[in-house]
């Protein structure tokens, strides 16, 4: 019975200095995602419906089949602080026909700064579908400290990237992903 007991502290006291210099979570991240609410028409804009980019509609699409097209998005909405940022992430809904093209999102923080080039290299033919999750937290030209404000300032620039020519390149929408801790 002693030993038993000797074994328990003795990997009670091996797990708690395992513990020590360890990352621990002091509390449960949620998420919120948004969508890009608007598009500006001063700037290059994909040919057709580029408004269905925008439009929260994940069955309506703009398209484009110029090579290096791109449309500029930026958030519509003013945000409550729901707590510490953790992480930005974007991700886009988007299909080609015809020939296959890439789709790259350049996020652009503040409206002006930008950031590194994420490139969905497997977007599918015919069907829309969502890309994975592109972290931007830690791009060039991103917030050492992020909070709501810079979530709200937070652009993106949609552009047609590599592939094959008679292409038809298919967007429906643009999201940003959250992960905060709550106040």
């Amino acid at each position: 019975m002693k030993k038993k007991n000797i074994l328990t502290y003795v990997v009670l006291a091996i797990f708690l200095v395992s513990m020590i210099g360890t990352n621990t979570v002091s509390a449960i991240e949620e998420t919120y995602i948004l969508p890009f609410g608007i598009y500006d028409e001063e700037r290059d804009y994909w040919e057709t419906n580029p408004s269905y980019m925008v439009d929260e509609n994940p069955n309506n699409y703009a398209n484009t089949t110029i090579v290096d097209d791109s449309q500029f998005l930026m958030t519509a909405i003013m945000l409550d602080d729901l707590g510490t940022v953790k992480k930005v992430e974007l991700r886009v809904r988007a299909y080609w026909t015809g020939a296959t093209r890439d789709i790259t999102l350049r996020p652009y923080f503040s409206g002006r700064d930008p950031g590194d080039l994420h490139t969905w290299y497997e977007v599918p033919e015919n069907d829309g579908n969502w890309s994975d999750w592109m972290d931007i937290t830690t791009d060039t030209n991103a917030n050492s400290f992020w909070d709501w404000r810079h979530v709200e300032d937070l652009c993106c620039l949609v552009t047609v990237g590599d592939g094959s020519s008679g292409f038809n390149l298919w967007c429906s929408q643009v999201e940003i992903r959250v992960t905060y801790e709550p106040d």
